[in-house]
């Protein structure tokens, strides 16, 4: 069956710290530079990970996970396949995370760059929310 996953231009970076609140009220959204065109399914998961994880141990709050969801299924509804997919999407998402700050700390290395003026935030923490989302992807 083919994937019915609906895409669209998506945010691909929607952290808390890429949001403005007053309160409990949603202000504005920063930080366009990785929007692109993927699957809303995606956008989903990022967003999920950050909005719904408790750190420092990273497991998903199945309460906020769920709070979310329902939420957005009022603006659009998720599609079967992508309900299926999101388990796996969760754990993707966090692996591109892991990977991208990896990344940058390796180039921060590269080019010298230390000390308070530079923002890198830890690697380990998304390798750790990769191997918790791994332990709920069913074969």
């Amino acid at each position: 069956m083919y994937p019915n996953r609906p895409k669209g231009f998506i945010h691909s970076d929607l952290f808390r710290d890429n949001t403005l609140f007053e309160g409990n009220e949603l202000k504005g959204i920063l930080d366009f530079y990785e929007l692109n065109k993927d699957e809303f399914l995606f956008d989903i998961a990022i967003t999920l990970n950050d909005f719904c994880t408790e750190y420092p141990e990273v497991y998903l709050n199945e309460g906020k996970a769920q709070a979310f969801l329902e939420a957005y299924e009022t603006v659009r509804p998720l599609t079967q396949d992508e309900k299926s997919c999101l388990e796996i999407y969760l754990a993707m998402a966090a692996a591109r995370f892991w990977l991208m700050r990896l990344q940058v700390a390796q180039k921060n290395a590269q080019q010298g760059r230390t000390g308070d003026d530079i923002l890198q935030k830890n690697p380990l923490e998304m390798r750790n929310m990769l191997v918790e989302r791994l332990k709920f992807v069913t074969a």
